[in-house]
């Protein structure tokens, strides 16, 4: 992290914000988080143009960059913030602009920091921009064509290491960089993700079952993985948590020694929003990130169920 790179001034003014009441408190941090660094960005690139006329195309060379990369997400980011101030917007972009001017007053840049800054802006990396604000980019960029971000290689790997009985189960996975990994809620789940950084509506855990030879011993649950693995299938699975949200969920069930690492893709949405239209966007992205899995050091795909039924 460069000394002058955007430290991001945690501004989150308590001007009676007026939010959307299906936004959680985190979400309406990371949008403000990620408004200020927009905003703190140019401001700097601004202030090269002025104390460093020579860097003036460079600046906007990398201020080009910037935006072509984030286009989709910029523009959304700064509407979200409109309404989620509400009528107290105005009052809101002022403060937050005087705070950042004058914090600006009291660091001096030298031309080879503003010359590193620009190098940052034109890269805008994950070495470069700070955990969530990357993510939060990185969410709005991919909204309405998740499975883009994975193309894109904005990625991350996790790896996955357990015990089970005498076995030893690793494999590593691929997910989008905008999700992020959360607790596993039992000890059989070995990961657990989520979208737009950990507050979005898709979610995929990975949970390890051990499988009993004799079919007698097995539990009706067993019995169900079992006789799907002999089938060589994967499982899709729609239901409504309420009368207001739907939940339709993919099952991956991948053999490994004596156990099932199960993998299950599961989306939320609500009744006004066209979910089928949503599982088709993202059914393409749960595949890639399925077939990204590796069992050890081998790519163990023919274990892989992945018949649609």
């Amino acid at each position: 992290m460069l000394e002058y790179r955007t430290q991001t001034v945690f501004i989150i003014l308590f001007i009676s914000i007026t939010c959307y009441s299906q936004r959680t408190s985190i979400e309406r941090f990371h949008l403000n988080e990620s408004f200020t660094f927009l905003h703190e960005q140019q401001l700097i690139i601004d202030k090269i143009k002025l104390d460093f006329p020579e860097q003036s195309l460079e600046a906007k060379i990398s201020e080009i960059a910037f935006n072509k990369k984030f286009n989709i997400a910029i523009p959304k980011i700064n509407s979200e913030i409109k309404k989620l101030h509400g009528v107290n917007y105005d009052t809101f972009l002022i403060h937050l602009k005087q705070r950042l001017n004058e914090n600006l007053k009291h660091k001096k840049m030298s031309k080879k920091n503003a010359l590193s800054f620009m190098s940052a802006v034109k890269n805008s990396n994950k070495e470069s921009i700070k955990s969530p604000i990357l993510e939060i980019l990185l969410s709005y960029q991919y909204q309405n064509n998740p499975v883009d971000e994975f193309l894109d290689n904005y990625v991350t790997t996790s790896s996955v290491r357990s015990y089970s009985n005498s076995s030893i189960i690793a494999l590593s996975v691929k997910i989008p960089m905008s999700w992020k990994e959360l607790d596993g809620d039992s000890p059989v789940m070995l990961k657990k993700f989520r979208s737009n950084f950990g507050t979005g509506k898709e979610i995929i855990t990975i949970v390890s079952k051990k499988l009993v030879e004799n079919d007698d011993k097995l539990s009706s649950s067993s019995k169900t993985i079992a006789n799907s693995l002999k089938k060589k299938q994967y499982i899709e699975i729609n239901s409504k948590v309420s009368s207001y949200q739907k939940r339709h969920t993919f099952q991956y069930d991948l053999l490994f020694e004596n156990n099932v690492i199960q993998i299950e893709c599961i989306t939320y949405g609500n009744k006004d929003e066209n979910f089928d239209l949503k599982l088709q966007k993202l059914s393409p992205l749960y595949e890639l990130i399925i077939q990204s899995i590796e069992l050890g050091k081998e790519r163990e795909k023919n274990n892989l169920l992945s018949n649609k039924i």
